[in-house]
């Protein structure tokens, strides 16, 4: 993720020109996935992996418990 446009490209143009390269498959899915976030300028891939990397942040959401009196 701190690789700029053409780093990646480069990586996925190697690749497709190769298909025995190191580079895991799984990679190369989410280099394609950023890739095209960035050109539509989205920010779902990040999102994403952070929530899969280090959890949903925590709903602070308490519903309101107040009585109602007659």
């Amino acid at each position: 993720m701190e690789q700029s446009i053409p780093t990646l490209e480069g990586i996925l143009k190697e690749v497709k020109e190769n298909p025995n390269t190191k580079t895991p498959i799984w990679i190369c899915s989410i280099i394609e996935a950023m890739l095209k976030d960035c050109r539509y300028g989205r920010l779902i891939v990040i999102n994403s992996l952070f929530d899969r990397l280090f959890g949903k942040p925590e709903s602070k959401f308490e519903p309101n418990k107040r009585k109602r009196g007659r």
